[in-house]
């Protein structure tokens, strides 16, 4: 690989980076390594088209809100939020092959459900 093509590559993943910190605020205090694990993604080339995504996300639904929740479960997938405490219950109660506990989302004023 040239020297251009090596820093254009670093570059994308630098933007890449910097927009899932952005998206992602509770994420900003973790090395990007880190951040890779959390994402279940195993090189700089999935964390460029996993921002790709964000971005996508981004340009057909207008800037994302500051208050929306994007909270990602273990496998990277945005996870459900609940409007109220009584509505995660309501949907705790239904799944009855995992054990599940309630949880106020951190970025929000909602509610998740994970895995005991």
């Amino acid at each position: 690989m040239n020297l251009k093509a090596l820093k254009k590559r670093l570059k994308q993943e630098e933007q890449a980076f910097k927009r899932i910190k952005k998206c992602y605020p509770y994420l900003s205090s973790m090395s990007n390594n880190d951040i890779l694990v959390y994402l279940h993604l195993s090189s700089t080339e999935e964390i460029v088209a996993y921002a790709r995504q964000l971005q996508s996300v981004e340009t057909h639904t207008g800037e994302l809100a500051e208050d929306e929740c994007r909270c990602l479960d273990a496998n990277g997938v945005l996870k459900n939020l609940y409007t109220s405490k009584k509505d995660a219950e309501r949907t705790r109660i239904h799944i009855t092959h995992t054990l599940l506990k309630i949880y106020p989302c951190p970025t929000t004023n909602g509610w998740h459900l994970t895995k005991i």
